[in-house]
């Protein structure tokens, strides 16, 4: 008998369990989705190499020391990279400084040294061109003449090949080196790794910092591990909703069988029965929710990782139900709530017609309201951002489309044309400052900072400027002077570099580090005068697309309005403008085709776009089901209300219009504070840049459509639920609603009862 009451079903309890379902789908596929964008990006990323890795113990990386008891406990292969800054000289003139490298294992930087020889010098194109101004006839089995601690002479061999070691430095055997700087004899100055190497942990351990050389893994990888704690975040921010979704349906199924329970007592239950029989029920309606609820969410976030490219927004993001996603709703579906305080029934003060909706209950409206209004602009910021670092307001960014290629000679034409208020030709890598993922890019610093509107608060912008952001200036605890390690994007690549100044920017430039465009190349992977955009700021963009049109290349111009494709097909996608971007690196081309490198740049964008989408279906679905929970409760107790209007003569479209009316005045109100809290709870967290994308600060989108949004879906979700609320009352008999019978969906305690 017990089981067969614990275990009744009628549609009353179906509707129970359908709210609280929607609070598990939400949790479940909130965590779906977010490991289901950690999976993708980590599936991408194995396919790509990170490189040598770089271990050192102290900035400035030339100065650094490397402890020779350290070099003696490592397990595993690794190249001891030694450093040396000396003065060169040609026939006894000087030609300025040098910076001298050897390495004691060439096969961890990818190249054979086996032909640098003591004695030998392979030169930097830099330091070449320096010895051939000194004197024109030099050439190779010429001798220059290195002075640092000693002084040593060494023959120019060759020019030296490109590794990711910087370009600027000349490479010497481990005997020239000793014999150059003696105290060098022993200590390296920093180490290169083999991907996967044994010793990391170990070196970690001893206060080394280990990096790769190619950033553009770890850059993802971290863009991911920042982003996915923010909308844990909104996630449990909805929490409130939940609790308040479940409390409100529990508390109105323990009231509704408030008749039953008396009559249980009445033949003689004990009390502890009653209890016993109220938690059963309880759990069995929990676990049928949670249930239903893991299968809902399973649907829902599938259907919108399979519809989003309908939408333009291919991605690999598929949600990944885990251990905790499938196990934390459960457990909050059966944490057991109590019915909280009744509300009464309230009549106006002159004793006329009673007030049907309990203002108490209405708070429950702000709090639907204040979630809404607080995520809405942050997961549009979102959205947004991705577009906003390339273009915005009168500036569009022109790239390359197929096989073209966009140069500086392009750059210069654009510049050149009466309709080009500012141009920037630019180069961007998914780089690393010290170990912390950041986008570089590369500029003409006059230029680019008249483009974007910014100015340079702190420092100069020599011709080897390294500009940092201000917001990344703050978070990395940077200024000018300090010193730090740029990594390639995917090709190796380490770039020691020290901070020449910081640039205060409302725009992405305050979030980035600005390096001259060949370092910028270098760290790409480019090839000379290549760029990734040219990026204009023009009053004519017809003109600008018409005079591109002329050129016979592929080109996309994207700007606010949109995209124009010129010379190229339409069906691109946002992924593959993003690869546009970045991504051009003709080694990577080579060995892996430029649609794999399209794609895996699409996950960036596009695998964010889909998760914000996802949290709005979610939260949205949610929400509603929150002001509806809400909208019953608040007229819990208004049946007597409703059956003294009936009995009055009222007609139930009155009484309905009388219920929305209460709703759409002190509901309203209610939803318009709660939305305001919203607002200024968004607004605090983009200024105290809490929500990070990819290394840049998410500002909320404050627009028009995005502030009435949150407004009109709170509304209509209440008005919607008050007309149900309303129909659903007034089917029922005026004296049924004044006698407080409750609604006859299912068959009483004394029909169950073998009585």
């Amino acid at each position: 008998m017990f089981l067969r009451l614990a275990t009744r079903t009628s549609p009353k309890i179906v509707a129970t369990a359908l709210g609280i379902a929607l609070c598990v789908m939400f949790l479940s596929g909130s965590l779906a989705l977010l490991d289901g964008m950690r999976d993708a990006t980590a599936n991408a990323a194995a396919r790509f190499d990170e490189g040598p890795l770089l271990a050192y113990a102290s900035l400035p990386l030339e100065a650094a020391r490397v402890d020779p008891t350290v070099l003696a406990s490592l397990t595993g292969p690794y190249a001891a990279v030694r450093v040396a800054r000396a003065t060169a000289s040609v026939g006894g003139v000087p030609i300025g400084a040098a910076t001298l490298a050897s390495v004691s294992n060439g096969s961890i930087l990818r190249t054979s040294l086996a032909g640098l020889a003591d004695g030998d010098v392979w030169l930097s194109d830099a330091l070449l061109a320096d010895a051939r101004a000194a004197n024109a006839t030099f050439a190779r089995g010429d001798v220059l003449a290195f002075t640092a601690n000693a002084t040593v002479d060494a023959t120019y061999d060759r020019v030296r090949p490109r590794t990711a070691l910087p370009d600027g430095w000349s490479l010497v055997s481990e005997a020239t080196m000793r014999a150059l700087a003696p105290p060098l004899a022993d200590p390296a100055t920093f180490l290169l790794l083999p991907e996967g190497s044994p010793d990391v942990p170990g070196l970690r351990a001893a206060g080394f910092t280990v990096v790769p050389a190619v950033a553009a893994v770890e850059f993802f990888r971290q863009g991911i591990d920042a982003l996915a704690p923010a909308l844990l975040v909104l996630v449990l921010a909805a929490g409130a909703v939940i609790a308040l979704l479940a409390f409100t349906l529990l508390a109105l199924e323990t009231r509704y069988r408030a008749r039953e329970l008396r009559t249980m007592r009445r033949i003689g239950a004990p009390p502890s029965f009653v209890t016993r029989l109220i938690l059963a029920q309880s759990a069995f309606v929990a676990l049928f929710s949670a249930l239903l609820g893991l299968a809902l969410a399973s649907v829902v976030t599938n259907g919108v990782t399979s519809f989003a490219p309908l939408a333009g927004l291919p991605s690999f993001v598929l949600p990944q139900p885990t251990a905790t996603g499938l196990l934390l709703p459960v457990l909050v579906a059966l944490a057991p709530r109590r019915c909280g305080p009744r509300t009464e029934c309230r009549q106006t003060p002159d004793g006329g017609i009673p007030a049907l909706v309990s203002r108490r209950a209405l708070a429950g409206l702000a709090l639907c309201a204040a979630i809404l209004a607080a995520t809405y602009p942050l997961l549009f910021g979102l959205e947004a951002a991705p577009g906003q670092i390339f273009y915005g307001g009168d500036t569009v960014s022109v790239t390359a489309v197929g096989d073209t290629r966009l140069n500086e000679s392009l750059a210069a034409s654009l510049a050149a044309q009466p309709w080009a208020r500012a141009t920037s030709p630019e180069v961007y890598a998914f780089s690393a400052w010290s170990g912390t993922s950041v986008v570089v890019r590369g500029v003409n610093a006059s230029a680019f900072l008249a483009l974007e509107g910014a100015s340079l608060v702190r420092g100069t912008a020599p011709a080897s400027f390294v500009l940092v952001g201000e917001r990344f200036a703050r978070r990395q605890n940077v200024d000018v002077g300090t010193p730090g390690v740029l990594a390639g994007s995917t090709a190796p690549a380490i770039e020691p570099v020290a901070v020449t100044g910081i640039v205060a920017s409302a725009g992405p430039s305050g979030d980035e580090v600005l390096v001259p465009l060949p370092l910028a190349r270098k760290l790409a992977g480019l090839a000379a005068d290549e760029l990734s955009a040219i990026r204009v700021r023009t009053s004519d963009p017809d003109a600008l697309v018409a005079l591109l049109r002329g050129t016979g290349g592929a080109f996309a111009v994207a700007g606010a309005s949109g995209t124009t494709y010129v010379n190229a097909p339409t069906g691109s996608s946002e992924g593959a403008r993003l690869a546009s971007l970045i991504f051009l690196y003709p080694g990577l081309r080579e060995a892996l085709g430029r649609e794999y490198v399209a794609t895996f740049a699409q996950q960036g964008a596009n695998g964010v776009r889909v998760v914000v989408l996802g949290f709005l279906v979610l939260l949205t679905l949610l929400a509603a089901a929150g002001v509806y929970a809400v909208v019953w409760r608040a007229t819990a107790e208004a049946d007597r209300g409703f059956g003294v209007l009936r009995v009055l003569g009222a007609r139930p479209a009155t009484v309905l219009g009388i219920l929305v009316k209460e709703f759409a005045a002190y509901g309203a109100l209610a939803i318009l504070v709660g939305a305001a809290i919203g607002f200024v709870l968004a607004t605090a967290i983009g200024a105290f840049g809490a929500l990070v994308l990819f290394t840049y600060e998410v500002r909320p989108t404050l627009d028009p459509v995005t502030l009435a949004a949150p407004v009109l879906v709170a509304l209509a979700a209440m008005l919607l639920a008050a007309v149900l609320r309303g129909l659903a009352t007034l089917r029922r008999p005026p004296r049924d609603l004044i006698a407080g019978v409750p609604p006859r969906v299912e068959r009483a305690a004394e029909e169950v009862l073998p009585l």
